[in-house]
């Protein structure tokens, strides 16, 4: 898989969610957006690498993304501004090409979209590719954890396969190893029963299913994985979204290049797995 580029792309709209209970004046968040000042525009910098042009430009796109959504502007004047600046310094466009700012009782929520989490994990130099897919019932499928983490999937593009049965996840290094991660139905129901956007009826799990349960493996699976530090920060932004905090990640594996990297690799998966399990459907 290429890498994305890192330069964000134009400004794609987010989802209306419905009305915003306990929600300020109705321009609060609008006029925290729309007024350029120096101020505003300084802060900015300090989270882009002082570039100025970048900073209006987030301001500009900021201010769109509320036109567009008119709950965003509802929200608490400091919660949206901080969002913005929260999504500015991942450099992530807002959107299902970066991360969504998403309205929730009179706050902002940053979710990461699974494009964004791809495009982070190809920020730490010894991640080579990344894949995620859905698997439905009736396609062929195998996954095993050892002696080597190898999946096996073939879709079936007659449109005759069934209902989703689970997620997983695949990162190629460039030491030459790979992680996989499989999360069952029942698993990637857990993760979206904690959403608090979930738990109001909108938000990503409504309008995005798919999506969402591609990023529940990807971001289960990336604990496993070399981390750059942006994806660190998304990781932590987006459990907030949650009610309840996830398990907690174990720290993120140090690998040097090389065949020694790879082993490290396999022998720390295979102190935190259980043992080696198949999957047949």
């Amino acid at each position: 898989m290429t890498a994305p580029t890192t330069e964000p792309a134009p400004l794609e709209e987010v989802p209306a969610t419905g009305p915003v209970q306990d929600a300020p004046s109705a321009d609060e968040g609008t006029k925290a957006v729309e007024e350029q000042n120096d101020r505003r525009v300084q802060q900015i910098m300090q989270v882009v690498g002082g570039d100025k042009t970048r900073a209006e430009k987030v301001m500009r796109l900021a201010a769109g993304a509320v036109k567009k959504v008119p709950a965003l502007g509802k929200c608490k004047a400091s919660s949206l501004w901080l969002a913005v600046l929260d999504v500015a310094g991942l450099n992530l466009p807002f959107g299902a090409r970066g991360a969504y700012l998403v309205p929730y009782k009179g706050e902002v929520q940053v979710i990461v979209a699974p494009h964004g989490l791809i495009e982070l994990a190809f920020r730490h130099p010894l991640v080579k590719s990344v894949q995620a897919r859905v698997v439905r019932k009736g396609e062929p499928f195998d996954i095993a954890y050892a002696p080597d983490p190898v999946i096996t999937h073939k879709p079936l593009i007659d449109g005759t396969a069934g209902e989703k049965i689970g997620a997983y996840m695949i990162v190629e290094l460039m030491t030459g190893g790979r992680v996989v991660e499989w999360m069952t139905r029942a698993e990637v129901e857990e993760v979206r029963a904690v959403s608090k956007s979930f738990q109001e009826g909108k938000g990503p799990w409504i309008d995005w299913e798919d999506e969402m349960w591609r990023k529940s493996a990807l971001k289960r699976g990336m604990k496993y994985v070399p981390q750059s530090e942006e994806l660190m920060r998304a990781l932590d932004l987006d459990d907030q979204e949650s009610d309840l905090s996830l398990k907690a990640a174990p720290a993120p594996l140090q690998l040097t290049p090389g065949r020694g990297g790879v082993d490290a690799l396999s022998e720390q998966l295979a102190r935190r797995r259980a043992p080696a399990e198949a999957v047949a459907v």
